[in-house]
């Protein structure tokens, strides 16, 4: 007869990821936040005020109405960015290498399409707080003490 004592003891411990993953996690989270509320913000824009902005600058009446467009489009674009990054942030929280490896690539581009966008003009100096967070999420996630980290997942 097996008594209670003779089974065997299995601890629990919770295995934290390296800081240099928090890091990289929390980075993401709070790009995903800016990249939803740009977005959000992008598509709520009232049109006429839109209108006039673009009217302000000098843009002509005929291409007002596509400058509108691209600002409801990149809305959509900044949205749908933000759901991806912070969608993916979690998996890569917790040891997943593919997961890990998109999440760096679709940052990157994301950084070089900003990059573009703020040289011709078309967005702000302001909109690289999100690019530079990015880049340093995308540094962080692949520093030395993670290799362990993602060995197994």
């Amino acid at each position: 007869m097996a008594s209670a004592d003779s089974a065997p003891v299995t601890t629990s411990k919770k295995v934290r990821p390296p800081t240099a993953v928090n890091a990289a996690f929390w980075l993401w989270i709070a790009s995903a936040f800016l990249l939803i509320l740009f977005g959000l913000i992008s598509m709520s824009s009232a049109s006429y005020e839109l209108r006039e902005q673009f009217a302000d600058q000098g843009v002509s009446a005929d291409n007002i109405d596509t400058y509108v467009t691209f600002v409801r489009v990149s809305g959509v674009a900044l949205l749908l960015s933000g759901l991806i990054i912070g969608g993916l942030a979690g998996p890569t929280r917790l040891g997943r290498r593919l997961c890990r490896r998109i999440l760096v690539i679709y940052s990157g581009v994301f950084v070089w399409l900003q990059l573009a966008l703020v040289i011709t003009g078309i967005s702000t100096a302001l909109a690289l707080v999100v690019p530079v967070m990015l880049i340093s999420a995308g540094v962080s996630i692949y520093r030395g003490s993670t290799r362990s980290w993602f060995a197994h997942g």
